[in-house]
């Protein structure tokens, strides 16, 4: 699994603990989250598509397509790291997929992207 100085990433499909730092990812002009990104066992990232997001296959696209790319393809030494940087980039902003970082406790605070 390792390459020369670099760990090999990547994601599973599974249920995110939200108390625990995530991501929540949002599709197009909506805010409302449509999948969660959290750490998983050593070398692995989890992936919760919610059921807004399995129901639209160009959302659905969208996303696997963005993590995939963000968590594996990029070859960071420590793609959580870039996924937090990637949250306040215009890249972030102008794409159909948003990224926000959510802290550790974080369950009771609201970001500028979140419903009321």
């Amino acid at each position: 699994m390792s390459q020369i100085g670099h760990h090999q990433w990547e994601w599973i499909e599974g249920r995110v603990d939200t108390d625990q730092d995530h991501f929540k990812l949002s599709y197009g002009e909506d805010p409302t989250a449509v999948a969660l990104v959290g750490r998983g066992e050593q070398g692995t990232f989890v992936v919760q598509f919610l059921e807004s997001c399995l129901s639209d296959a160009k959302c659905l696209n969208a996303v696997t397509s963005e993590v995939n790319f963000y968590l594996c393809e990029l070859k960071e030494r420590d793609p959580w790291v870039y996924a937090k940087y990637h949250c306040s980039t215009a890249s972030n902003l102008y794409s159909k997929v948003h990224w926000v970082f959510y802290p550790r406790s974080a369950g009771d605070q609201k970001d500028l992207t979140s419903e009321p």
